[in-house]
């Protein structure tokens, strides 16, 4: 009996070594999560014009990586062209839901942070300054 212990027991420790060296490799990154982010991000990747008013435009320009550009123009009557440009970060939740988020400074009211989450459709994105989607929506069209 103590002989047939001396042959189990390395062999239960190969077994071993096995189950731990198989469980890292199983537990690698998940090539699928990539692929459905940047399936969510193509959805809103572009240029997309909204107007606020007769004399204000709004542009904002998604780039893969969760990044992107606006550009706000104001065309005042008096002064002209006014036209003030930043940058944002924005994440998907599903294809067609996401969230921007701006970071800045004004005289005004100082540093701040501003979300607000948005809804896509097609060639059409709806805009509200709150997660309830409450309200008005501001309205953009793909360019």
């Amino acid at each position: 009996m103590k002989r047939e212990n001396k042959h189990i027991l390395p062999l239960l420790a190969l077994l071993m070594v096995s189950v731990i060296c198989f469980g890292f490799i199983a537990c690698g990154p998940d090539e699928e999560e990539d692929d459905y982010e940047s399936d969510y991000e193509s959805a809103v990747i572009g240029t997309w014009t909204a107007s606020i008013s007769s004399r204000e435009t709004l542009k904002l320009t998604f780039k893969s990586g969760g990044k992107g550009t606006f550009v706000d123009t104001y065309n005042d009557p008096y002064s002209g062209p006014e036209t003030e440009t930043g940058t944002f970060t924005y994440k998907m939740q599903s294809k067609s839901k996401g969230t921007i988020t701006t970071k800045g400074y004004d005289s005004y009211s100082g540093d701040y942070t501003n979300t607000v989450v948005f809804r896509v459709s097609g060639k059409t994105m709806k805009m509200w300054e709150d997660e309830d989607e409450e309200g008005t929506p501001l309205i953009f069209e793909k360019n």
